[in-house]
């Protein structure tokens, strides 16, 4: 139970609430990525659907010679 509710309360209601979902998932740097993060987190701004941000750079890159 949580917040008073039983996960069995009223199922359409609370499949109506994840219709508008979105996942935003990020891996290494990307201004792309950043900017879309931060309209989301100041307006609640999501970008078009199937946007897809590329890499800065690698997130793992070679070590240096030695």
């Amino acid at each position: 139970m949580v917040s008073g509710h039983k996960p069995t309360d009223d199922p359409p209601r609370r499949a109506r609430r994840f219709a508008t979902f979105a996942a935003f998932v990020t891996a290494g740097v990307s201004a792309c990525a950043s900017k879309y993060e931060t309209d989301y987190l100041l307006t609640g701004a999501l970008p078009p659907a199937g946007t897809v941000c590329k890499q800065d750079s690698e997130p793992f890159p070679e070590p240096p010679a030695r």
